[in-house]
């Protein structure tokens, strides 16, 4: 139900549940028993189950990925206008790339919200608690 209350306070759509997956085992009135995952989902979402980190780092790197990819239209931005090319037409060009994309080509003066650099500071600290700096670095 989470995903239902958010899409209506914050007028959302939600398009993927993250969760840890622990199956409980539970028996019917007739002793048969079967795993349960309890996790209710909308048919529109698409339901990942991980583990405990690797739901974290879903979230974290989500949010690393989307930071990254507005802080390259703003630096592709800078050399348009070097150039005199038109940032709207490169975005609209690059995002015909299937690979690539149109979201989130929209240049502007940077990210904002806590989010991005709430989770990139923490997969920084955590690539630093576990010893790799150089992927901190990056």
């Amino acid at each position: 139900m989470v995903g239902y209350e958010a899409r209506q306070v914050f007028d959302i759509k939600i398009s993927r549940v993250v969760t840890e997956y622990r199956a409980e085992v539970v028996e019917d009135a007739k002793g048969n028993r079967s795993e349960s995952d309890k996790i209710i989902v909308e048919k529109s979402m698409l339901p990942v189950r991980t583990n405990v980190w690797s739901t974290e780092l879903s979230k974290l790197t989500a949010n690393a990925f989307l930071a990254q990819r507005i802080s390259s239209i703003n630096s592709i931005s800078a050399i348009c206008d070097k150039t005199g090319a038109d940032i709207q037409e490169v975005a609209n060009a690059v995002g015909t790339d299937r690979r690539i994309g149109s979201r989130f080509l929209n240049a502007s003066v940077g990210f904002g919200g806590s989010c991005f650099k709430k989770d990139i500071l923490h997969l920084v600290y955590l690539c630093r608690n576990y010893g790799l700096e150089e992927v901190a670095e990056y």
